[in-house]
């Protein structure tokens, strides 16, 4: 079965929404905020997470997607694992199928998703780039002419590598994983010592940024505001169409 485009959007949509609600970004400001004590001097993802996710097999997606719902918490690789699995678990529910890659930037030290597609009434597949830490679904198919759609609202450039390859059947989305005590779940709070001020935060602490926020993205058409109306990145160019 072929997804039509707004549906395949929608999913994609629907997926950011949630995987925000699930994760909180520890290298955004407010994440960083919330988890403070946890972050800046426990060590926390450190500590606790980061070598039962790297000791995983590429296709143990449900154990890493799992996992990271228990602590709730992640950078940019987590978010585009967790979100792998929700984009997946739909498109294969409704009978379709897409090619999921998990690809970091050439351009700048930051992991997303490509998802390659056969979309109802398009004349070919399309490719997009698809990211929960800065929420946005892009169509970057190939024009006839050789170039890249959107190519101007890349924000992290064209070219990527993949550390990840999946089709979105080739995931038992049935299989669950539950971590009890195994591995402590977060703290919220503020550190025991003496805080950095919010306003010197960004300046003093080079690996976190502003907020990505749904908001933004929806004003800056980088997600749409409804699932029926789709803007500028995710419409179809009439060569789509044949």
């Amino acid at each position: 079965m072929l997804l039509a485009r707004k549906d395949f959007v929608n999913i994609c949509t629907q997926a950011i929404f949630y995987t925000r609600n699930q994760l909180t970004i520890n290298n955004q400001l407010s994440g960083y905020k919330k988890f403070h004590r946890e972050i800046k001097e426990n060590n926390y993802f450190s500590n606790n997470v980061r070598d039962p996710l790297i000791n995983t097999r590429e296709d143990e997606y449900m154990y890493r997607h799992d996992l990271l719902r228990h602590v709730g918490l992640g950078n940019c690789h987590e978010l585009a694992d967790f979100l792998l699995v929700e984009i997946g678990k739909e498109i294969e529910r409704q009978n379709a199928l897409a090619r999921i890659r998990i690809v970091s930037s050439m351009k700048f030290d930051h992991v997303y998703l490509e998802i390659k597609i056969k979309l109802l009434g398009e004349i070919d597949y399309s490719l997009w780039e698809v990211d929960a830490w800065d929420p946005r679904i892009i169509d970057i198919s190939t024009r006839p002419n050789g170039s890249i759609k959107n190519y101007e609202s890349l924000d992290y450039g064209y070219s990527t590598e993949t550390s990840n390859s999946v089709y979105t059947d080739e995931i038992n989305y049935s299989n669950r994983y539950k971590f009890f005590n195994t591995i402590p779940t977060p703290n919220k709070g503020c550190p025991l010592r003496e805080a950095t001020p919010e306003r010197e935060m960004l300046d003093k602490h080079d690996h976190l940024y502003m907020d990505y926020t749904i908001e933004d993205s929806i004003s800056e058409g980088k997600i749409p505001s409804s699932g029926d109306r789709l803007s500028y990145l995710q419409q179809a160019s009439g060569w789509q169409y044949g």
